[in-house]
């Protein structure tokens, strides 16, 4: 089922996220959650996104193959790796359209979070795939991409709030 994508302005994504309790039944949620993802042409989205005020997201986009990978995340953890590089590349967003922010990630790190059978995973995530886990993470703590003004000039700024409040003024 398709759910309705929270907005730029919406009090839930500004929110620091609970903890899903252990071994609880997300598995229509995270179905849902996919369906969506899929509609809006995105390849992560946390439950915050969709109103729910949970650690949980997932992830889905393609590995050197082009075999998607799909990877549903619950109470996630992640360190940044020793040695890691960092990258600044623009980001979009699904809860605040047509907006692309440069942002700087680390390019390497380590995560720990139960996967959607309750097993413990550990790994390294690089790249691409970090940059989309840590986008994802920031919902869980009410982060988003509009508070990586930093690499922004004033008029990108400026154009910046434009677009926000015209994204607010519609939820």
């Amino acid at each position: 089922m398709i759910l309705p994508i929270c907005l730029y302005g919406e009090k839930v994504l500004r929110k620091k996220c609970e903890e899903v309790p252990f071994k609880k039944d997300i598995s229509e949620l995270v179905s849902d959650m996919f369906d969506t993802m899929r509609k809006f042409n995105g390849c992560g989205l946390a439950a915050p996104q969709i109103g729910k005020s949970i650690m949980l997201f997932i992830t889905e986009y393609p590995d050197e193959s082009e075999n998607l990978v799909s990877t549903v995340f619950i109470n996630p953890k992640f360190s940044v790796r020793k040695g890691s590089t960092y990258s600044i590349l623009e980001e979009g967003c699904l809860s605040i359209p047509g907006v692309y922010i440069p942002v700087r990630r680390a390019d390497n790190i380590y995560v720990e979070y139960f996967n959607e059978k309750w097993q413990i995973e550990r790994k390294n995530i690089d790249d691409f795939p970090a940059r989309i886990f840590l986008h994802e993470y920031d919902h869980l703590f009410g982060k988003l991409i509009s508070d990586y003004r930093e690499k922004m000039s004033d008029d990108e700024k400026l154009d910046l709030e434009e677009k926000l409040k015209s994204i607010s003024k519609n939820i």
